[in-house]
């Protein structure tokens, strides 16, 4: 797992595309990531389902 976070293709990345890299990457080995080194959850707006 340590190989996902020093991946140096990441690099170059905003850390918004890493965290998702990260969690595509961790999603493969069929492991959630679920402590975001960012606040997503101020990214992600809840909305109301469509009437």
């Amino acid at each position: 797992m340590r190989a996902i976070f020093k991946d140096e293709r990441t690099r170059e990345l905003t850390q918004l595309q890493r965290e998702r890299v990260y969690a595509a990457q961790f999603a493969a080995l069929g492991v959630d990531y679920d402590y975001p080194t960012m606040p997503l959850g101020s990214l992600v707006q809840p909305q109301q389902p469509a009437a």
